[in-house]
Protein backbone atom coordinates (compact mmCIF):
# COMPACT_ATOMS: atom_id res chain seq x y z
CA UNK A 1 0.00 0.00 0.00
CA UNK A 2 1.32 3.38 -0.93
CA UNK A 3 2.12 5.93 2.10
CA UNK A 4 1.69 9.67 1.19
CA UNK A 5 4.56 11.82 1.72
CA UNK A 6 2.80 13.51 4.85
CA UNK A 7 2.72 9.95 5.85
CA UNK A 8 5.74 9.06 5.18
CA UNK A 9 7.67 12.35 6.95
CA UNK A 10 5.24 11.91 10.33
CA UNK A 11 6.71 7.80 10.25
CA UNK A 12 9.83 9.28 9.73
CA UNK A 13 9.73 11.37 12.79
CA UNK A 14 8.48 9.11 14.88
CA UNK A 15 10.83 6.44 14.15
CA UNK A 16 13.65 8.97 14.20
CA UNK A 17 12.30 10.14 17.88
CA UNK A 18 12.46 6.77 18.79
CA UNK A 19 16.12 5.62 17.85
CA UNK A 20 17.14 9.26 19.61
CA UNK A 21 15.36 8.16 23.08
CA UNK A 22 16.66 4.79 23.10
CA UNK A 23 20.19 6.24 22.20
CA UNK A 24 20.03 8.55 25.38
CA UNK A 25 18.07 6.61 27.74
CA UNK A 26 20.05 3.30 27.02
CA UNK A 27 22.93 3.38 24.93
CA UNK A 28 24.51 6.95 26.11
CA UNK A 29 25.13 4.88 29.37
CA UNK A 30 26.71 2.00 28.42
CA UNK A 31 28.90 3.82 25.43
CA UNK A 32 29.73 7.46 27.17
CA UNK A 33 33.53 5.97 27.76
CA UNK A 34 33.77 5.34 24.20
CA UNK A 35 31.89 8.84 23.27
CA UNK A 36 34.72 10.44 25.31
CA UNK A 37 37.08 8.68 23.73
CA UNK A 38 35.62 9.34 20.48
CA UNK A 39 35.90 12.88 21.31
CA UNK A 40 39.59 12.75 22.77
CA UNK A 41 40.84 10.90 19.85
CA UNK A 42 39.02 13.81 17.48
CA UNK A 43 41.18 16.43 19.59
CA UNK A 44 44.18 14.68 19.83
CA UNK A 45 44.89 13.18 15.93
CA UNK A 46 45.77 16.44 14.30
CA UNK A 47 48.48 17.20 17.06
CA UNK A 48 49.51 13.43 16.38
CA UNK A 49 50.01 13.69 12.29
CA UNK A 50 51.76 16.63 13.20
CA UNK A 51 54.37 14.85 15.88
CA UNK A 52 54.73 11.90 13.84
CA UNK A 53 55.24 13.95 10.17
CA UNK A 54 57.45 16.85 12.19
CA UNK A 55 59.64 14.98 14.18
CA UNK A 56 59.68 11.69 12.67
CA UNK A 57 58.93 10.42 15.80
CA UNK A 58 57.47 7.05 16.02
CA UNK A 59 53.41 6.60 15.57
CA UNK A 60 53.17 4.75 18.95
CA UNK A 61 55.31 7.14 21.01
CA UNK A 62 53.72 10.02 19.57
CA UNK A 63 50.32 8.82 20.75
CA UNK A 64 51.76 7.71 24.10
CA UNK A 65 53.31 10.93 24.78
CA UNK A 66 50.42 13.18 23.32
CA UNK A 67 47.94 11.28 25.15
CA UNK A 68 49.68 11.54 28.65
CA UNK A 69 50.29 15.35 28.09
CA UNK A 70 46.58 16.14 27.27
CA UNK A 71 45.53 13.91 29.37
CA UNK A 72 47.66 15.31 32.32
CA UNK A 73 46.93 19.18 31.50
CA UNK A 74 43.04 18.63 31.64
CA UNK A 75 43.29 16.24 34.99
CA UNK A 76 45.89 18.86 36.77
CA UNK A 77 43.78 21.78 35.63
CA UNK A 78 39.93 19.85 36.66
CA UNK A 79 41.74 19.52 39.86
CA UNK A 80 42.61 23.25 40.14
CA UNK A 81 39.18 24.04 39.42
CA UNK A 82 37.89 21.77 41.85
CA UNK A 83 40.09 22.84 44.63
CA UNK A 84 40.05 26.22 44.30
CA UNK A 85 35.95 26.40 43.41
CA UNK A 86 35.40 24.04 46.38
CA UNK A 87 37.57 26.95 48.70
CA UNK A 88 35.31 29.68 47.50
CA UNK A 89 32.22 27.74 48.14
CA UNK A 90 33.63 27.01 51.75
CA UNK A 91 34.70 30.68 52.18
CA UNK A 92 31.16 31.38 50.79
CA UNK A 93 29.29 29.28 54.01
CA UNK A 94 31.81 30.92 56.49
CA UNK A 95 30.96 34.19 55.66
CA UNK A 96 27.27 33.50 55.15
CA UNK A 97 26.16 35.98 58.24
CA UNK A 98 28.28 39.18 56.84
CA UNK A 99 26.21 38.36 53.20
CA UNK A 100 22.85 38.09 54.65
CA UNK A 101 22.97 41.46 56.55
CA UNK A 102 24.08 42.87 53.13
CA UNK A 103 21.32 41.00 51.45
CA UNK A 104 19.41 42.38 54.50
CA UNK A 105 20.55 45.98 53.28
CA UNK A 106 19.51 45.42 49.79
CA UNK A 107 15.99 44.45 50.62
CA UNK A 108 15.60 47.29 52.44
CA UNK A 109 16.40 49.65 49.98
CA UNK A 110 14.55 47.97 47.72
CA UNK A 111 11.20 47.63 49.38
CA UNK A 112 12.01 51.95 49.74
CA UNK A 113 11.88 52.34 45.99
CA UNK A 114 8.41 49.81 46.12
CA UNK A 115 7.08 52.24 48.33
CA UNK A 116 7.77 55.49 46.38
CA UNK A 117 6.26 54.22 43.37
CA UNK A 118 3.49 51.76 44.56
CA UNK A 119 2.59 53.54 47.36
CA UNK A 120 2.24 50.63 49.29
CA UNK A 121 3.91 50.62 52.69
CA UNK A 122 7.26 49.47 53.13
CA UNK A 123 6.61 46.74 56.31
CA UNK A 124 3.80 44.92 54.25
CA UNK A 125 6.65 44.37 51.13
CA UNK A 126 9.29 43.02 53.39
CA UNK A 127 7.11 41.16 55.28
CA UNK A 128 6.38 39.50 52.37
CA UNK A 129 9.33 38.65 51.09
CA UNK A 130 10.24 37.35 54.57
CA UNK A 131 7.68 35.09 55.05
CA UNK A 132 8.90 33.74 51.30
CA UNK A 133 12.32 33.71 52.77
CA UNK A 134 11.41 31.47 56.05
CA UNK A 135 9.51 29.07 53.77
CA UNK A 136 12.64 28.16 52.25
CA UNK A 137 14.65 28.62 55.31
CA UNK A 138 12.21 25.98 57.38
CA UNK A 139 12.63 23.87 53.75
CA UNK A 140 16.48 23.71 54.16
CA UNK A 141 15.81 23.05 58.24
CA UNK A 142 14.05 19.72 57.57
CA UNK A 143 17.04 18.49 55.46
CA UNK A 144 19.84 18.61 57.68
CA UNK A 145 22.41 19.39 54.44
CA UNK A 146 25.63 17.77 56.82
CA UNK A 147 23.74 14.67 57.65
CA UNK A 148 23.18 14.40 53.82
CA UNK A 149 26.67 15.00 53.11
CA UNK A 150 27.87 12.03 55.57
CA UNK A 151 25.48 10.07 54.49
CA UNK A 152 26.27 10.22 50.83
CA UNK A 153 30.35 9.85 51.60
CA UNK A 154 30.15 6.09 50.35
CA UNK A 155 28.32 6.77 47.42
CA UNK A 156 30.59 9.45 46.70
CA UNK A 157 33.61 7.48 46.42
CA UNK A 158 32.04 5.04 44.55
CA UNK A 159 30.89 7.78 41.80
CA UNK A 160 35.14 9.19 42.05
CA UNK A 161 35.50 4.63 41.86
CA UNK A 162 33.16 5.50 38.56
CA UNK A 163 34.74 8.14 36.66
CA UNK A 164 38.13 6.64 37.46
CA UNK A 165 36.97 3.46 35.49
CA UNK A 166 35.55 5.57 32.81
CA UNK A 167 38.32 7.99 32.19
CA UNK A 168 40.74 5.05 31.92
CA UNK A 169 38.54 3.19 29.69
CA UNK A 170 38.25 5.99 27.49
CA UNK A 171 42.02 6.75 27.62
CA UNK A 172 42.98 3.10 26.62
CA UNK A 173 40.13 3.15 23.76
CA UNK A 174 41.26 6.32 22.15
CA UNK A 175 44.66 5.19 22.11
CA UNK A 176 43.77 2.03 20.30
CA UNK A 177 41.87 4.35 17.98
CA UNK A 178 44.30 6.51 17.29
CA UNK A 179 46.56 3.47 16.34
CA UNK A 180 44.49 1.62 14.22
CA UNK A 181 43.80 4.60 12.14
CA UNK A 182 46.54 4.05 9.84
CA UNK A 183 45.74 0.31 9.26
CA UNK A 184 43.69 -0.46 6.50
CA UNK A 185 40.82 -2.71 6.55
CA UNK A 186 41.23 -6.00 5.00
CA UNK A 187 37.62 -6.27 4.23
CA UNK A 188 38.21 -2.33 2.25
CA UNK A 189 37.74 -4.27 -1.18
CA UNK A 190 34.58 -5.84 -0.87
CA UNK A 191 31.98 -4.01 -1.95
CA UNK A 192 29.45 -2.43 0.97
CA UNK A 193 25.88 -3.10 0.46
CA UNK A 194 23.44 -0.37 0.15
CA UNK A 195 22.16 -0.30 4.05
CA UNK A 196 25.80 -0.48 5.25
CA UNK A 197 26.90 2.46 2.50
CA UNK A 198 23.98 4.78 4.31
CA UNK A 199 24.54 3.60 7.28
CA UNK A 200 28.10 5.22 7.26
CA UNK A 201 27.07 8.26 5.60
CA UNK A 202 24.51 8.87 8.08
CA UNK A 203 26.63 8.02 11.13
CA UNK A 204 29.24 10.44 9.84
CA UNK A 205 27.02 13.30 9.09
CA UNK A 206 25.25 12.81 12.63
CA UNK A 207 28.40 12.87 14.12
CA UNK A 208 29.57 15.78 12.64
CA UNK A 209 26.86 17.70 13.53
CA UNK A 210 26.76 16.76 17.25
CA UNK A 211 30.42 16.86 17.42
CA UNK A 212 30.19 20.82 16.39
CA UNK A 213 27.57 21.51 18.12
CA UNK A 214 29.34 20.03 21.51
CA UNK A 215 32.86 21.49 20.48
CA UNK A 216 31.12 24.72 20.16
CA UNK A 217 29.26 24.97 23.21
CA UNK A 218 32.67 24.14 25.08
CA UNK A 219 34.64 26.61 23.39
CA UNK A 220 32.05 29.28 23.87
CA UNK A 221 31.44 28.20 27.59
CA UNK A 222 35.45 28.81 28.08
CA UNK A 223 35.57 32.12 26.64
CA UNK A 224 33.00 33.10 29.03
CA UNK A 225 33.96 31.90 32.11
CA UNK A 226 37.72 33.58 30.97
CA UNK A 227 35.84 36.52 30.12
CA UNK A 228 33.72 36.49 33.67
CA UNK A 229 36.67 35.83 35.81
CA UNK A 230 38.85 38.47 34.29
CA UNK A 231 35.77 40.81 34.84
CA UNK A 232 35.26 39.48 38.76
CA UNK A 233 38.93 39.72 38.99
CA UNK A 234 38.80 43.61 38.75
CA UNK A 235 36.57 44.03 41.33
CA UNK A 236 38.66 42.25 43.79
CA UNK A 237 35.26 39.51 43.93
CA UNK A 238 36.83 36.52 45.99
CA UNK A 239 34.49 34.14 44.54
CA UNK A 240 35.73 35.09 40.84
CA UNK A 241 36.14 31.60 39.17
CA UNK A 242 33.21 30.12 41.88
CA UNK A 243 31.11 32.65 39.47
CA UNK A 244 33.07 32.31 36.50
CA UNK A 245 32.21 28.70 36.20
CA UNK A 246 28.53 29.36 37.21
CA UNK A 247 28.24 31.68 34.52
CA UNK A 248 29.78 29.25 31.76
CA UNK A 249 27.85 26.95 32.64
CA UNK A 250 24.62 28.50 32.41
CA UNK A 251 25.57 30.23 28.99
CA UNK A 252 25.93 26.67 27.89
CA UNK A 253 22.13 26.09 28.75
CA UNK A 254 20.22 27.18 25.64
CA UNK A 255 17.94 30.51 26.30
CA UNK A 256 18.85 31.18 30.54
CA UNK A 257 22.42 32.14 29.19
CA UNK A 258 24.60 34.55 30.93
CA UNK A 259 21.81 37.20 32.53
CA UNK A 260 20.35 35.25 34.75
CA UNK A 261 22.67 35.54 37.18
CA UNK A 262 24.67 38.82 35.79
CA UNK A 263 21.62 41.12 35.75
CA UNK A 264 20.51 40.66 39.61
CA UNK A 265 24.32 41.21 40.49
CA UNK A 266 24.10 44.57 38.32
CA UNK A 267 20.78 45.64 40.00
CA UNK A 268 22.51 44.80 43.43
CA UNK A 269 25.12 46.97 42.74
CA UNK A 270 23.49 49.96 41.81
CA UNK A 271 20.98 49.18 45.15
CA UNK A 272 24.40 49.50 47.28
CA UNK A 273 25.64 52.23 45.30
CA UNK A 274 28.58 50.52 44.02
CA UNK A 275 28.20 51.79 40.37
CA UNK A 276 31.74 50.75 39.21
CA UNK A 277 31.23 47.24 40.40
CA UNK A 278 27.68 47.72 38.54
CA UNK A 279 29.14 49.02 35.67
CA UNK A 280 32.19 46.52 35.02
CA UNK A 281 28.90 43.19 35.69
CA UNK A 282 27.32 44.84 32.91
CA UNK A 283 30.32 45.73 30.46
CA UNK A 284 31.39 41.37 31.63
CA UNK A 285 27.32 40.76 30.51
CA UNK A 286 27.10 42.57 27.26
CA UNK A 287 30.86 40.87 26.02
CA UNK A 288 29.76 37.74 26.89
CA UNK A 289 26.34 37.80 25.34
CA UNK A 290 27.65 39.48 22.04
CA UNK A 291 30.28 36.19 22.40
CA UNK A 292 27.62 33.83 22.14
CA UNK A 293 25.81 35.89 18.83
CA UNK A 294 28.83 36.29 16.79
CA UNK A 295 31.22 33.44 17.97
CA UNK A 296 28.38 30.78 17.49
CA UNK A 297 27.89 30.92 13.88
CA UNK A 298 31.20 31.18 13.06
CA UNK A 299 32.29 28.17 15.16
CA UNK A 300 29.05 26.21 13.52
CA UNK A 301 29.98 26.74 9.99
CA UNK A 302 27.25 25.63 8.20
CA UNK A 303 26.01 23.46 10.65
CA UNK A 304 22.54 23.56 12.23
CA UNK A 305 21.46 26.07 15.13
CA UNK A 306 18.79 26.00 17.36
CA UNK A 307 16.16 28.01 17.30
CA UNK A 308 15.24 29.79 20.93
CA UNK A 309 11.68 27.83 20.71
CA UNK A 310 13.23 24.65 19.85
CA UNK A 311 16.00 24.92 22.68
CA UNK A 312 12.78 25.66 25.34
CA UNK A 313 11.45 22.80 24.16
CA UNK A 314 14.32 20.42 24.07
CA UNK A 315 15.29 21.42 27.11
CA UNK A 316 12.21 20.68 28.74
CA UNK A 317 11.23 17.44 27.09
CA UNK A 318 14.93 16.52 27.77
CA UNK A 319 14.42 17.13 31.37
CA UNK A 320 10.58 15.56 32.05
CA UNK A 321 12.81 12.56 30.11
CA UNK A 322 16.05 11.92 31.62
CA UNK A 323 16.28 14.46 34.30
CA UNK A 324 18.85 17.56 34.98
CA UNK A 325 21.33 15.93 32.48
CA UNK A 326 18.79 16.24 30.20
CA UNK A 327 18.79 20.14 30.12
CA UNK A 328 22.04 19.31 28.05
CA UNK A 329 21.17 16.48 26.38
CA UNK A 330 18.36 17.67 25.10
CA UNK A 331 18.95 20.05 22.89
CA UNK A 332 21.85 17.53 21.25
CA UNK A 333 18.83 15.13 20.83
CA UNK A 334 17.14 17.31 19.20
CA UNK A 335 20.25 18.35 17.03
CA UNK A 336 20.64 14.45 16.22
CA UNK A 337 16.86 14.42 15.24
CA UNK A 338 17.03 17.16 13.27
CA UNK A 339 19.92 15.84 11.16
CA UNK A 340 18.22 12.34 10.64
CA UNK A 341 15.18 14.16 9.05
CA UNK A 342 16.76 15.76 6.47
CA UNK A 343 18.75 12.42 5.27
CA UNK A 344 16.95 11.55 2.21
CA UNK A 345 16.60 7.52 1.66
CA UNK A 346 17.28 6.52 5.15
CA UNK A 347 13.49 4.88 6.50
CA UNK A 348 13.15 2.46 2.89
CA UNK A 349 9.02 3.51 3.46
CA UNK A 350 7.20 2.64 0.46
Amino acid sequence: MEVSDKGKYYLKLVLVTAIAYFSFKYLLPLFFPFLLAYLLTHFIRPMVKYVNERFRINRRAAIIILLTIVVSIIGIGLAIIVIKTTGQIKNLVTNYDKYERKMDIVMDKTCCVAEKYSGIDKDKIEGVINKGIDGITDMGKSHDVRYAIMNKSLSTVVMFGEWFVIVLTAIVTSYFMLMNEDKKSDNSNMESSRLITDLKRISGSVGKVCIAYIKTQLVIMLITSVICFIGFMIMKNNYALFIAILVGVLDALPIIGVGILLIPFVIIYIILGNYFKAGVTFVVFVICYLVREFAEPKLMGDQIGISPIMSLISMYVGYKLFGIVGIVTGPIAYVLIDTLMKQENYFYIK
